[in-house]
């Protein structure tokens, strides 16, 4: 009895002992080149890590377990198998090659020409029909309709005891874009764009006299010129800094009432008015792993009166590749007069080789809001409370990149009322916009 129970205890620490004896170098060559040629990929992910505790690890190693991660399109994780392959063996070409597209597919365009321009002029013939491309010459355009007009009536504005009322709504919207791209070194590259966006608003008034009621109205137009320039740093191998400045010039004329207390009625006047805003945003991302790349964005805008905008968003890739992807942010927008938050979900799919789909919902008070390093800006009068929007990407071919948005946005406009004389009371309504934008980018 002694003996059996004493076997019991011996042969497993006998049989672990050695178990743990077999794992050499030796050992894990044959077993990952095994998994290799079966294409195991998981069970080859589990002995680099097994290795890895037993601090083992070897060229073949590295370009096996680079290879089958490359083949699943698990890019990330390809990524540092073939850089850590490349270390053990500087001159590999097959090395070489693999990395090459690797950095390619995960859009690590500089990194890709830099390591290019290290090899040798065979390699450089061999790949050179694949150089990705640096420059992009970008062309957007969009329309907006708006469902503001339909959400209140003339009773609104003058229905008893109200004696006077007003209203300036807002209308349909146009806007273009034109931008370039282009690399300032191998770490530094450089996006400047203009914009020019027209708004049809209308204005109504309604009042009270000795005649009964009285209205007029006053259909005009908004404008406005933004300029933008937004700069991305690649800081060591895994981080990047990014600095966005816009500019926005606008400009209007539109109709104005004041009562005239002498005789006792509304009079009106036409005026001009032009102003500017602008925004700075500085940023940075970085990867962690070989699924995660969290940002955190410092942005401070001038809309007539100073905001300060900080924020933060994880951006995370389930497989390791672009093929899913999603992204969660906050922000908090706040002025001397109230604090803003904004929550924000991404969520893209690859479709297929050269098509991806991407849903998005902002929720929260978007005024004056500001996303992708202050490219998009939100200053409107009127509050937007949630925007939800699905886009489409794809290649027509290798230079060009069509893409097509649609977002549905919940908004809040608001008319006035003077009940009795000197008695203004403000009142909300809810509106919806429907926007369509396509944009075209050349890139060589």
């Amino acid at each position: 009895m002694r003996i059996l129970l004493l076997s019991l205890f011996i042969l497993p620490y006998f049989a672990f002992s050695q178990n743990q004896a077999k794992i050499t170098e030796v050992f894990v060559d044959s077993l990952s080149y095994s998994q290799f040629l079966k294409g195991e990929r998981k069970a080859l992910d589990a002995s680099v890590k097994m290795a890895e505790k037993e601090k083992i690890d070897f060229y073949y190693l590295r370009i096996r377990a680079g290879i089958l991660n490359y083949n699943d399109k698990r890019y990330m994780a390809a990524l540092g198998h073939f850089e850590k392959a490349l270390a053990f063996y500087p001159a590999d070409t097959l090395t070489q090659e693999y990395l090459f597209y690797t950095l390619i597919h995960l859009g690590k365009n500089q990194e890709a020409l830099k390591l290019y321009n290290g090899f040798y002029y065979d390699m450089r013939k061999k790949l050179e029909k694949d150089l990705p491309t640096f420059h992009a010459i970008v062309l957007e355009g969009g329309y907006m309709s708006s469902n503001a007009s339909d959400q209140y009536t003339e009773k609104d504005m003058i229905e008893k005891p109200k004696l006077y009322g007003e209203i300036d709504a807002t209308g349909d919207l146009w806007n273009t874009h034109a931008g370039i791209k282009t690399p300032l070194g191998e770490k530094t590259s450089l996006y400047v764009g203009l914009s020019y966006l027209n708004l049809n608003k209308k204005k109504e008034y309604y009042w009270l006299d000795m005649s009964g009621v009285r209205d007029t109205s006053d259909e005009y137009t908004y404008s406005q010129i933004e300029y933008y320039m937004g700069l991305q740093q690649k800081i060591g191998k895994h981080w990047e800094a990014h600095f966005g400045f816009h500019y926005i010039n606008y400009s209007t004329a539109s109709l104005y009432s004041y009562r005239d207390t002498v005789f006792a009625m509304f009079r009106f006047y036409n005026a001009a008015y032009k102003d500017n805003n602008w925004i700075l945003n500085a940023g940075i991302s970085g990867e962690i792993g070989k699924y995660l790349r969290p940002q955190i964005d410092l942005g401070y805008s001038h809309m007539g009166y100073a905001i300060i905008q900080p924020s933060a968003a994880l951006n995370y890739y389930p497989f390791g590749n672009l093929n899913v992807y999603g992204s969660t942010g906050f922000a908090i927008s706040n002025d001397s007069s109230e604090t803003r938050s904004i929550f924000v979900q991404k969520i893209g799919l690859r479709l297929s080789k050269r098509i991806w789909a991407e849903a998005s919902a902002h929720v929260g008070n978007l005024k004056n809001y500001q996303e992708g390093n202050a490219f998009v800006v939100y200053n409107v009068a009127d509050k937007i409370s949630a925007k939800y929007g699905i886009s489409l990407t794809g290649y027509i071919c290798r230079n060009f990149e069509l893409s097509v948005r649609y977002d549905y946005i919940q908004r809040e406009g608001s008319y006035t009322n003077e009940t009795k004389p000197g008695n203004f009371v403000k009142t909300a309504y809810s509106y919806q916009n429907n926007s369509f934008t396509g944009s075209l980018a050349l890139k060589f």
